[in-house]
């Protein structure tokens, strides 16, 4: 038997009204996924363990989870994707506000700078080199980076162009790294000598352990079309247009 999302709603909310409250579904479901992921993956203890929650229901189980991680000893981040002023359902607000009460839980915020890699990176990187554009992803992680770094740059005065829009890729990478070989194929890409990682990217591809700085080349060309500068010749009589990418 198959249950619609409609459906479900509908069950969920006939259960609210006949008291059984949906922050306690919720306490369910992120209970029973970590005893579910005990049971698959073993003991989590001392284990480190990044969930990335939204603004709605399914981020309030998430919460929960990292509740009952931390609870089995697991190192637990959550980050979350935009501010918890901006949490959509009681329930999930009710469970943000439990996190905050627990200092074994690290809790990363949209609006937070207590990143990883920290939005003040890209901010100087923008002050110092000027591009013309930069990109960030609306995925996971970094649309929390995007939402970082937005919050700084209101902060300051500062316009960064793209950032205002995030990058969704609407392909598999599998395709979108694809297309990047025959121009590597044809000599299109130069690396510099320190650039180890991304050589050894490109040379291992498919059979590497890791594909970012790939993507992020990708990333940056999608969209561009070549520029064009003028060259000349020796004599200066004549000239033609050589493409650069």
């Amino acid at each position: 038997m198959e249950i619609t999302v409609d459906q479900m709603y509908q069950i969920e909310n006939n259960g609210h009204d006949m008291g059984f409250l949906k922050k306690f579904m919720m306490e369910n479901a992120g209970a029973v996924a970590v005893r579910r992921l005990v049971e698959k993956f073993g003991s989590v203890d001392s284990k480190n363990v990044v969930i990335f929650v939204g603004m709605g229901n399914n981020g309030g189980d998430g919460q929960v989870m990292a509740r009952h991680l931390a609870g089995h000893n697991a190192n637990v981040i959550v980050v979350l994707l935009g501010t918890p002023d901006k949490i959509k359902t009681e329930e999930s607000s009710w469970n943000w506000s439990l996190l905050e009460k627990m200092p074994s839980v690290k809790l990363v915020t949209g609006n937070s700078t207590d990143f990883d890699f920290k939005p003040d990176i890209i901010i100087d990187t923008y002050k110092k080199f000027k591009p013309r554009r930069m990109k960030i992803e609306t995925v996971g992680y970094q649309e929390a980076l995007r939402t970082a770094c937005r919050e700084i740059m209101h902060k300051e005065g500062l316009y960064i162009p793209g950032l205002e829009k995030g990058v969704k890729p609407r392909t598999r990478k599998s395709e979108r790294l694809l297309s990047l070989v025959p121009m590597f194929a044809k000599g299109a890409f130069f690396f510099r000598s320190e650039d180890l990682e991304a050589q050894k990217e490109f040379l291992s591809y498919p059979r590497g352990k890791h594909d970012d700085v790939m993507d992020a080349v990708w990333t940056a060309l999608d969209g561009h079309k070549p520029c064009r500068v003028k060259n000349f010749d020796a004599t200066g009589e004549k000239n033609f247009f050589r493409k650069i990418l």
